[in-house]
């Protein structure tokens, strides 16, 4: 039984995030959601960013729909991270802090930047 405050959904979507890399420049990676809610998601990464971090993420949300694509764009905080020896079970649950849904991709666009600008000031 899953006592979280919000649920979440097993989904299995490829996302993108952005996150400091090890030279500490912004940079973009790829994993897939293991499971997706409202308020956080668990990906799986083979480099996954270390607890603590702040990051930006998209995903394409599946919809029975071809014709008009659903993005999830939002921020977050690492609040677990899970490393394996040989990085095939690797992964990390976020939490959502300001999650978006949109259809239009110039939206989907126009977010990122803001949340990247929004992370650029925390940073400096």
């Amino acid at each position: 039984m899953e006592h979280r405050a919000h649920p979440r959904q097993y989904l299995r979507v490829p996302i993108t995030f952005l996150s400091k890399g090890g030279n500490r420049t912004w940079v973009w990676r790829n994993g897939v959601t293991r499971d997706l809610g409202t308020h956080g998601a668990y990906i799986i990464a083979p480099d996954p960013p270390p607890r603590g971090a702040r990051l930006i993420v998209q995903a394409r949300l599946p919809l029975r729909s071809k014709t008009q694509p659903v993005w999830i764009v939002g921020q977050g905080l690492v609040v677990r991270t899970d490393v394996s020896r040989n990085g095939s079970r690797s992964g990390f649950a976020v939490r959502g802090e300001r999650f978006v849904l949109t259809f239009d991709e110039g939206a989907r666009a126009t977010k990122i930047v803001e949340l990247a600008a929004c992370k650029y000031q925390r940073a400096s």
